[in-house]
């Protein structure tokens, strides 16, 4: 596991606040993960014989064919949601951000999590909450409506966006992932004519995409990419504005 640094160079142990786990081992973070192995907390694929079927293993267990972080919104108004819908579904995926950018680690990174087909073997899942129709908006969290692209036809529609708190988080979360997995590219989806982050299936794209980069179903609109854009332009530390 020399290619997973314990402490990754952008962070100082004072700014380490929580622990991802990969292969049992747990790798420091600057952000809190509650896991799998919190019984009050957590939330498990690995735990409960009606969900073994949710996940399996990776061709390369070592986790050096992961190449790609795969953004996902979960249409649900929680991660517990999230997670008893994946699970009923026979679903998985190995992050989850909740509305207040709490992240939950229900699978270890290591398993191949099932959410984007031909990507799963090579990628890292995150459900971000979002129950995305506009007439659930919530005026304790507001969230703000915004309109994004209809994956191959470009009409727009409205939806919910994402918290500022979660917005933070997916970048603190892909980009702490980036530099412990060597092989995930910091790199998006290429541009379209219209200047805009492509949200059509690129098959054998490596970096960081959307679901309907992988499958050609509705992903997480478009209000992520000029954030993660920014963030991509420079090193860490980093500073975001939204």
């Amino acid at each position: 596991m020399d290619y997973i640094p314990v402490v990754t160079p952008f962070l100082s142990e004072s700014e380490s606040k929580g622990q991802l786990i990969f292969d049992g081992t747990k790798i420091e973070v600057p952000f809190n993960v509650i896991n799998f192995e919190d019984d009050e907390r957590g939330y498990s694929f690995t735990k409960g014989e009606h969900w073994k079927d949710c996940f399996t293993n990776r061709t390369d267990p070592t986790g050096r064919g992961i190449n790609t972080i795969v953004l996902h919104w979960d249409v649900c108004e929680s991660s517990e949601q999230c997670f008893q819908a994946l699970c009923s579904r026979q679903l998985s995926n190995h992050l989850m951000i909740d509305t207040d950018g709490q992240v939950y680690q229900p699978l270890d990174i290591k398993y191949k999590s099932f959410h984007a087909l031909s990507f799963n073997n090579r990628s890292i899942s995150i459900q971000i909450a979002n129950p995305v129709d506009a007439s659930k908006a919530d005026s304790e969290i507001g969230r703000k409506i915004i309109t994004s692209r209809q994956p191959g036809t470009n009409e727009t529609f409205e939806h919910l966006d994402f918290t500022f708190e979660q917005k933070v988080r997916v970048i603190e979360v892909v980009e702490t992932l980036c530099e412990l997995f060597k092989r995930i590219p910091r790199r998006l989806p290429p541009l379209d004519n219209d200047g805009l982050i492509s949200n059509a299936q690129i098959p054998d794209f490596t970096g960081v995409c959307a679901h309907y980069n992988c499958c050609g179903a509705l992903g997480p609109g478009d209000s992520l990419w000029p954030i993660l854009q920014e963030s991509f332009r420079n090193r860490p530390p980093y500073a975001i504005r939204f």
